[in-house]
């Protein structure tokens, strides 16, 4: 199914998501373990106003982000205001290190490769190839630093 690191890449809006909530249903089926974390989006109508976070091990999902109202603080981006208790529950279980055949990482961004800031246990996972099979999502712009990080990923799928 999956070998080695995939990255999974496009502009915003792609399907980058969906993508691997297909391949979860997918891996499932088939009867193979997964963990990681997924980031659905949250929408209201048409506007994206939120970013869950969902467990693949456990199923479970919380609101990982929303949209930034007034001055954000703690770990923000351009748009959005992270929860930190979320991201300390997506860490916690990463460092787990539960064991499964596909590990989903959606998705590594500027927060984590730029600020050093957010799901940093998948950071670590990564730079230690912790596990064998991972699909990586990752945005365009961020692309080339991933390859140049970890060479030993491919580009699987760039989604428009």
């Amino acid at each position: 199914m999956i070998e080695g690191l995939q990255f999974v890449s496009g502009p915003f809006g792609s399907g980058k998501t969906n993508f691997c909530l297909a391949l979860l249903e997918r891996a499932t089926k088939l009867g193979v373990s997964t963990g990681g974390l997924i980031s659905p989006p949250v929408f209201r109508t048409e506007e994206k106003i939120g970013i869950d976070l969902l467990n693949v091990w456990s199923g479970e999902q919380r609101r990982l982000a929303n949209r930034i109202r007034g001055n954000p603080e703690g770990v923000y981006t351009r748009k959005w205001q992270f929860d930190e208790r979320v991201i300390g529950w997506g860490n916690h279980f990463l460092a787990e290190r539960f064991p499964c055949d596909l590990l989903f990482l959606d998705e590594l961004g500027p927060v984590e490769l730029e600020r050093g800031e957010g799901l940093l246990e998948a950071v670590t996972i990564l730079d230690e190839r912790v596990y064998d099979n991972i699909v990586l999502v990752i945005r365009p712009s961020l692309l080339d630093a991933a390859l140049e990080r970890w060479p030993w990923g491919r580009l699987n799928t760039i989604l428009e």
